[in-house]
């Protein structure tokens, strides 16, 4: 079937937009915020490690070396080695029986090792009798205040009278640590030990108590019946520390604030710094993996509470951020310690999808004939921000290949919109340009934009189904109609009646109509008295079959049935010109060529007087061939 589209005349409707200041977005702003375990352990450890507090809450704090090394042996004159007692100081009921030699009179073991002198009482001791030698730690009070010093004591041992029973020789040793005010923290025995008839090993590994000064390291060797209690020889005292790292960092995991666009406002954070050093530093990307950020090395450093958006490493509309802590110490007995970090920012909300689309005729897959249509909508944003809209149009639904394809220059006071196929770029750009638009069927869809790149969603004419169709038809000159071979029906569709009521449609001689002026006989098949649908619509129906006569003709739709024609509330397809045109016949299935020009005169305007402000009228052709 071959269509054609009387050419008609829109009315347009005006919409007024207010303009609103520009403004961010209102209410609490989100925040990023890292304070347990789980959320540090996420992030990538360097050098230091996450402490659990309790709670499920963590710390980040530098991570501690291996033990060092054990110090050389803080005792003087440990083995006895120049024979005498130097550095030891004897206490007890039998101070002068303390002795350092080969052995004493009455032994049978001998030292253990070294020189051939060990530590005895000669020639008698009591349960009361010690020799000590007291330890300054002083040196090492950073690492004892942290807990991260540990000492260990040994020495070696053996009874003279070993064969006795009940047992009469006891050996011992013990170390005391104390305060720097000489309180006794603790004395823990390393051994008390009965006749032993062999040299035995004795000794222990412990951590310091946090508030030890010194270590008195005491032994003994007592007779409770007989004239030898035995020996002590090669006794040792040392200590080692545990550092943390001098510097380390924890990289966060990579935050997503879940939108296109984002304004960073302040980072804070909790600290304990203990004299040493947390340096934070931060960076944003519009990359999940942070491609194109900043590198570390060269982001600044941030100050606490401060607006992070000036910085030279964040970019608001970036949707992640990133942030590192720089844990370092000079002091390797304290770590810096970060308790918490938090991040605020403020979501850019995107624009509401464009609204109010029109004109009715170009989204309710009406017929038209004008190949440059005007579409309008409406753009809004709720924080006010400029606003730019993509128009496109395609013949397919899919909008796969699109014939019109434009996106405006941003728009300061977002309200009424309008695009016009053919329209200069202006501001704006093209990626698809058509100057206009063939006959067809076509659909359209519209999404707006604003400055930071956030995006609405489509909003598609008609829900997606065609939305409008066109069937343009023009004359040399500029004259426009429509124009039938005499073996072709003329179909024709109107709209914007009252809602079931019975029009009377005319084909009639053309003429000049004027309001008032009677409605001549209908020239073609008989008036038709045709009932609107429950919208006002009227079609498409078949007003004159096949065979017509040679001519020009006017289509009147009476709405009132009175006879004569209205301006209001009648119509007619063109009150100045013919509405359309009959010529001869075709041969073949083709019209033969005709003079047009004899036909018509010059016209000046558009087919069709819409009344009542939406009315309009369609006519269609269907060729016959006989």
């Amino acid at each position: 079937m071959l269509r054609k589209l009387i050419p008609m005349v829109a009315i347009s409707a005006v919409i007024i937009a207010f303009c609103v200041p520009w403004f961010y977005a209102s209410g609490a702003d989100p925040t990023w915020t890292q304070t347990t375990v789980t959320d540090f352990n996420a992030g990538t450890l360097s050098d230091v490690q996450v402490v659990d507090i309790g709670g499920g809450d963590g710390d980040v704090q530098l991570n501690l070396q291996d033990w060092g090394s054990w110090s050389s042996n803080l005792l003087t004159n440990p083995g006895a080695e120049t024979g005498d007692t130097t550095g030891w100081t004897a206490t007890g009921s039998n101070l002068g029986s303390f002795s350092a030699g080969s052995d004493c009179t009455s032994g049978s073991a001998g030292p253990h090792g070294g020189s051939s002198n060990c530590f005895f009482w000669d020639p008698s001791s009591a349960t009361d009798d010690w020799a000590y030698q007291d330890v300054d730690l002083t040196s090492y009070a950073g690492y004892i205040g942290a807990d991260l010093a540990q000492v260990y004591a040994q020495g070696w041992l053996v009874s003279s009278e070993y064969q006795d029973s009940p047992p009469l020789d006891r050996t011992g040793i013990k170390v005391g640590v104390y305060t720097s005010g000489d309180v006794l923290i603790a004395a823990p025995w390393l051994t008390n030990l009965w006749n032993l008839s062999n040299w035995s090993y004795t000794g222990a590994t412990w951590t310091l108590q946090t508030n030890t000064s010194y270590a008195r390291f005491m032994f003994q060797a007592c007779d409770s019946g007989g004239s030898d209690a035995g020996n002590v020889d090669d006794l040792s005292f040392a200590i080692r520390t545990h550092s943390y790292y001098s510097s380390g960092t924890l990289t966060s995991p990579i935050y997503d604030a879940g939108v296109a666009y984002t304004f960073w406002d302040t980072m804070i954070w909790s600290e304990t710094l203990n004299g040493q050093t947390i340096d934070m530093k931060v960076r944003t990307s519009n990359d999940a993996g942070m491609a194109g950020a900043t590198d570390w090395a060269s982001a600044p450093t941030v100050t606490g509470g401060q607006d992070i958006s000036g910085l030279s490493s964040v970019s608001d509309g970036h949707r992640y951020i990133q942030y590192r802590a720089e844990l370092s110490t000079s002091v390797l007995y304290r770590t810096p310690i970060l308790h918490y970090v938090s991040i605020s920012y403020i979501i850019n909300d995107p624009p509401d999808a464009p609204s109010n689309l029109g004109p009715t005729a170009y989204i309710d897959g009406s017929w038209g004939t004008n190949n440059t249509p005007t579409l309008t909508f409406t753009q809004n944003d709720p924080e006010s921000d400029d606003v730019q809209y993509t128009i496109q149009i395609d013949d397919s639904a899919g909008f796969g290949s699109p014939v019109v394809d434009y996106t405006s220059g941003l728009l300061s006071h977002p309200g009424a919109g309008s695009f016009t196929v053919g329209q200069a770029a202006g501001g704006g750009s093209y990626t698809v340009y058509s100057a206009t638009l063939p006959d067809g069927d076509y659909y359209w869809r519209v999404m707006s934009t604003d400055q930071y790149a956030n995006t609405s969603g489509w909003s598609v004419a008609n829900g997606g189904a065609v939305a409008f169709r066109l069937d343009a038809s023009t004359e040399a000159g500029g004259a426009i109609y429509d124009e039938y071979s005499t073996n072709e029906d003329v179909e024709v569709s109107a709209s914007g009646f009252l809602a079931d009521s019975y029009v009377d449609v005319y084909v009639v001689d053309d003429r000049a109509w004027s309001d008032g002026d009677p409605i001549l006989a209908d020239v073609g098949d008989g008036m038709d008295s045709i009932q609107a649908d429950g919208s006002g619509d009227i079609g498409p129906v078949v007003i004159w079959s096949a065979p017509l006569d040679i001519g020009e003709y006017d289509v009147v739709f009476d709405s009132d049935q009175n006879g004569y024609y209205d301006e209001i509330p009648d119509l007619v397809n063109d009150p100045n010109h013919p509405g359309f045109v009959v010529v001869s016949a075709t041969v073949g299935g083709e019209v033969y060529p005709i003079d047009k020009s004899t036909l018509l005169l010059p016209w000046l305007g558009l087919g069709v007087v819409l009344v009542l402000a939406t009315g309009c009228l369609i006519l269609v052709r269907r060729r016959i061939y006989k």
